[in-house]
């Protein structure tokens, strides 16, 4: 018996484990990826840099997010009025949550929803008025969610952290209502057939 309840509780944990990352926290992460692409161009730096972060006002939120990930590089950022030998200018020109497709998890699985995040933008560091280092960068991710946890993980005031939902595929709704009634059809069949012998 208490075999059974050690293997409830690790199954247990296991299920609270694998819960999925909010879509604002895997736009977070996708900024600091970024932030880190950043930090190893500059490499070790004592100078402070001076810092302005560019958005459009739909993803403004982000900027507070940008700087501290910047920050947390090591990077010793002033103001933007502040004078400093360096200036790192961050363009953050586009934050988005795709719903890309409703898909079935098997026969009779749960429905799943295929989503994509993406972040991208430019940045450029200028040292006594010269522009050093300039780039782009573009990053994604994709995943695979329950469809039903999906109003959990939007935010539903961040228009860049919620999408609308795709339509549900239109066999999925027609296979699992007449897999169950064959079944019931065939369970039937069985117990009047096995009956009466």
């Amino acid at each position: 018996m208490q075999k059974l309840y050690f293997l409830f509780l690790i199954f247990s944990l296991t299920i609270i484990s694998a819960q999925s990352k909010t879509n604002l926290e895997l736009i977070n992460s996708l900024i600091d990826t970024a932030t880190e692409e950043i930090a190893g161009k500059l490499g070790s730096t004592d100078s402070e840099i001076s810092l302005k972060v560019n958005s459009p006002a739909e993803i403004k939120f982000l900027q507070n997010r940008v700087n501290y990930s910047l920050k947390s590089k090591g990077l010793k950022a002033v103001t933007e009025n502040d004078p400093a030998k360096l200036k790192l200018v961050f363009n953050l020109d586009n934050a988005a949550t795709s719903y890309l497709q409703i898909i079935k998890d098997g026969i009779l699985g749960k429905l799943l929803l295929e989503r994509e995040l993406i972040i991208s933008g430019t940045y450029y560091l200028e040292n006594d008025y010269k522009v050093e280092n300039s780039a782009e960068f573009n990053y994604t991710v994709i995943d695979t969610v329950l469809l039903e946890d999906i109003k959990k993980l939007e935010n539903s005031s961040l228009p860049f952290a919620k999408d609308e939902l795709p339509s549900e595929p239109f066999f999925s709704g027609i296979i699992e209502p007449a897999v169950a009634l064959g079944t019931a059809v065939v369970a039937v069949i069985l117990f009047f057939t096995v009956r009466s012998n």
